[in-house]
């Protein structure tokens, strides 16, 4: 498979390089597409977080969350807000009912660059722009996020590439090798799991093949999967070549034997029925945390044994997954 070794995390940010902070990262997202007070809920965990973790600068606009004016958590990514401006429903996704976006645009975005401290609490990874109502070339898409980066020099730089045209479902992978070498303006690279191909197959094996041109130009950076955060396909992506995972399946589902299940299962089973609702889902809540360490832990483990049997109880079937992926990539992987 390509080159699979822990990366440390950002390369530079306020003038300091983060020296203890590596891949792979299990980011827990916070957003107000999975809860209607996600501020109350970020407020409950926060706490409970000593990695990383994402918000919205959509929210933070909107007040729906704010960054933290204290946290144990070593790292912050703050996204575009593209998905809580969103307002169709994903099929493959959980349904929770949310009201219609608010305003959203470039102009409020920068403004909540704008209100970032350089000397805040922690070190802050910023997501290029997008809205899924505008489309840009891949090449006009690198060059409005270098000019935004050039007015944040104290934050960290995640370029998102997003499909070129409305008519694209898909990232078109091609385009994306074809300016690998300008990846070199960037911390980290990031795409979306849903845009990524229509297939986890499709996915791991677009993830490998960018992976692989970035290899061949000696671009050591950080690849960031958006909305992959579970006990499946989550280890499948990185098992691909990705680093970087955040997600809100950790607050939609429960992960219990290494599958994600629906709360109302998980939370009777753990905590008796006589227990109340509200009380399960603050214990699923801390136990998925809880996961997502151990899950991290498993996949640092694997570097070292490179013995897929490390990943947990599905180690078998991602085993298989690879032999296949092997069959169709030959020496790539």
């Amino acid at each position: 498979m390509p080159s699979k070794l822990a990366r440390t995390l950002p390369l530079n940010i306020r003038g300091n390089a983060i020296n203890q902070l590596k891949t792979p990262l299990l980011v827990p997202s916070f957003s107000s597409k999975a809860a209607t007070d996600i501020g109350q809920v970020l407020d409950l965990m926060i706490n409970s977080v000593t990695e990383t973790f994402l918000l919205s600068a959509y929210d933070v606009h909107h007040k729906k969350s704010a960054i933290p004016e204290f946290a144990p958590a070593e790292l912050l990514f703050l996204d575009s807000g593209g998905y809580e401006a969103l307002k169709d429903h994903q099929a493959l996704q959980p349904y929770y009912p949310s009201s219609d976006p608010l305003d959203w645009n470039h102009d409020l975005y920068i403004d909540v660059l704008e209100r970032i401290d350089p000397e805040g609490i922690m070190p802050i990874i910023v997501t290029s722009y997008d809205h899924p109502e505008e489309r840009k070339p891949t090449t006009e898409q690198i060059k409005d996020a270098v000019d935004v980066f050039k007015l944040f020099p104290h934050v960290g730089r995640e370029m998102l590439f997003k499909p070129s045209t409305h008519n694209e479902r898909y990232v078109d992978i091609n385009q994306l090798i074809a300016v690998t070498p300008q990846f070199r303006e960037f911390d980290i690279i990031g795409l979306t799991e849903i845009e990524l191909g229509d297939s986890i197959f499709k996915r791991m094996s677009n993830i490998i093949r960018l992976r692989s041109a970035m290899d061949l130009n000696q671009i050591e950076k950080p690849l960031h999967i958006y909305g992959s955060l579970d006990p499946v396909c989550t280890p499948l992506y990185f098992l691909a070549g990705a680093d970087i995972f955040d997600g809100l399946s950790w607050l939609r589902f429960a992960y219990k034997d290494d599958l994600a299940v629906y709360h109302s299962n998980r939370a009777p089973i753990e905590y008796g029925i006589k227990r109340s609702d509200e009380f399960g889902l603050a214990g699923n809540y801390a136990a998925n945390l809880y996961y997502l360490s151990e899950l991290t832990d498993r996949m640092k483990r694997y570097l070292v044994e490179r013995n897929e049997k490390a990943l947990g109880k599905h180690g078998e079937f991602f085993a298989r997954c690879l032999v296949d992926l092997r069959t169709e990539h030959g020496g790539a992987i």
